[in-house]
């Protein structure tokens, strides 16, 4: 072994005759390896190694599957298959994920039907059989004297669709006709309202169709019928009505522009992987009552415990936008404390198309939170932005102020202010030898009470970049229930080193990392995004 020599009382010994010298042998550590499905990782488990001294991991898929990311301390290092820690002087973790390419794998789609009534129901593309990742679409079509019901099994509700990962059933029920007419129920969030309104009785066979209005300053953010999106229209249509249905729509206060409609999440069941959601999918709880609008998502964490039930984190892709219209609905539990500090928990997140699909969201190129800070009877919503990937240290240990310096900087902290400075000292840390950044907007003026639902709406602008140099001309509006309450035109979310960073993935990531002082929930719904036209 190659030993590492250094000087003690002037005289050159070996890191070894240092030790012994004190009796004490050399410090160790320990590095956790493991891997997702679809390959290995060797050595695997916990390794332990003398400190100073090197180790080697080996990256193996197997036969069907290709290495699809691999991550050290949580860094995102990419397709590699091999990665060797040099001169270790810490604990570590490295992480191998993998994903399907080719194979004979094939899953079964297994169909059945129930109910008093007939009807078919026809596979897009046939089964009963699938390679891994095949697209599968159902259509039931009741006979004359029937009505459709709805899919149950791995499908919920009218419509029946997803990826083949697995075997899986689904059952559809056709009911004989008994009823002359069927209800419509249709509501409205604030901002605008649906007609009619309430519920509606519809001959069976026939149609019925709503108009969608937006009040003055409002615009329809979305509207859903049985719980899926249908867009941001302003009217929608019931043709040959055979069966009861709900529609429901929503508006924001962004612009009254006419927006694009990104990603639209209602939180009517919990089949993310459905809906294109990947990473966890088997993510949070699904409550069925005291929702904003039909069902909604359920983070419920246990006294002492930093993520709520089912609480890993999900993502989702979306068109990649300089610009953000973003509204969720949020309540908390009558008891709520929060995380009893002055940060966490945190909730949602949208990081930029410059992080990797499964980017750890601390240490990301761009990360911008969304979260409620604080216990009754001071709870408030909190902006925080982060970029700890892109901190410099070439200039001396952070924080240093490389504004004016360098377009090769940390807009979060650690590299100094440009732009709005927040509502709080900027945060520039190091942890296990890396660097971390954070800088906050917490809306103390609005104080939101526990068990009641608040709709609270974002519009996020990248700052522009002239001649490679950034201006703090971005943009940071937030309403609560449609009342502005922050309202920041001089942001700074880049610099010239990513002069076309945009936003593209949102992240469920609730976490509290002190751990939870008490049992607690929150609930979040009818969750969108947008980009301006």
């Amino acid at each position: 072994m190659k030993l590492f020599s250094t000087s003690v009382c002037g005289i050159l010994v070996t890191l070894a005759i240092i030790a012994n010298c004190f009796g004490a042998s050399l410090p160790k550590y320990t590095i956790t390896a493991s891997a997702d499905t679809g390959g290995s990782i060797s050595p695997s488990g916990t390794t332990t190694v003398n400190a100073w001294s090197n180790q080697t991991f080996r990256i193996t898929p197997r036969s069907g599957y290709a290495i699809s990311n691999v991550t050290v301390d949580g860094d995102s290092l990419g397709a590699i298959s091999s990665y060797r820690f040099m001169n270790v002087r810490a604990n570590h973790t490295i992480r191998a994920s993998f994903r399907y390419v080719s194979g004979s794998t094939t899953y079964t789609l297994t169909i059945t039907k129930a109910g008093t009534g007939s009807g078919t129901v026809m596979a897009n593309p046939a089964g009963p059989t699938y390679a891994y990742g095949t697209r599968v679409t159902l259509t039931a079509t009741p006979d004359a004297n029937s009505v459709f019901v709805g899919y149950s099994g791995a499908c919920t509700g009218l419509t029946c669709s997803g990826t083949m990962t697995r075997n899986v059933g689904v059952a559809a029920t056709f009911n004989t006709k008994t009823a002359a007419s069927y209800m419509i129920t249709a509501s409205a969030g604030s901002g605008g309202s649906v007609s009619p309104a309430g519920t509606v009785s519809v001959a069976s066979g026939s149609g019925k169709t709503f108009t969608i209005t937006p009040n003055s300053g409002y615009a329809v953010s979305n509207v859903a019928v049985d719980g899926q999106s249908v867009g941001a229209v302003k009217a929608y249509t019931f043709t040959n009505v055979t069966s009861n249905h709900t529609i429901t729509a929503n508006f924001a206060t962004q612009g009254s522009t006419a927006n694009t409609l990104l990603l639209y999440e209602g939180f009517e069941d919990l089949n993310w992987a459905y809906r294109s959601w990947y990473d966890n999918t088997a993510h949070g709880l699904l409550a069925t009552s005291g929702c904003y609008s039909g069902n909604c998502l359920q983070w419920s964490w246990n006294a002492g415990a930093t993520i709520p039930t089912n609480g890993a984190g999900i993502r989702k892709l979306f068109t990649p936008t300089e610009e953000v219209f973003f509204t969720y609905y949020v309540k908390v539990s009558s008891n709520w404390r929060g995380s009893g500090v002055s940060y966490h928990p945190h909730m949602i997140m949208l990081l930029s198309d410059q992080d990797a699909p499964y980017q750890a969201p601390a240490r990301a190129n761009l990360n911008t939170y969304f979260e409620i800070n604080g216990s009754d009877p001071n709870i408030n919503p909190v902006f925080v932005i982060q970029d700890s990937v892109v901190i410099n240290t070439q200039h001396g240990n952070p924080p240093v102020n490389l504004a004016g310096t360098t377009e090769n900087r940390a807009v979060a902290g650690c590299n100094g202010d440009l732009g709005d400075p927040g509502t709080s000292p900027e945060s520039c840390y190091q942890s296990g030898g890396t660097w971390y950044n954070g800088r906050q907007w917490k809306d103390t003026a609005t104080v939101l009470s526990p068990n009641t639902w608040y709709k609270i709406d974002y519009h996020l602008k990248m700052n522009t970049v002239s001649n490679g140099v950034a201006r703090a001309d971005g943009i940071l509006q937030q309403w609560v229930n449609g009342v502005p309450t922050i309202q920041k035109t001089n942001m700074v979310y880049r610099t010239g080193q990513q002069p076309t960073k945009k936003w593209k993935q949102l992240f469920f990531g609730p976490y509290i990392g002190d751990g939870s002082p008490i049992t607690q929930t929150m609930w979040i719904d009818e969750l969108s995004i947008h980009n301006s036209n």
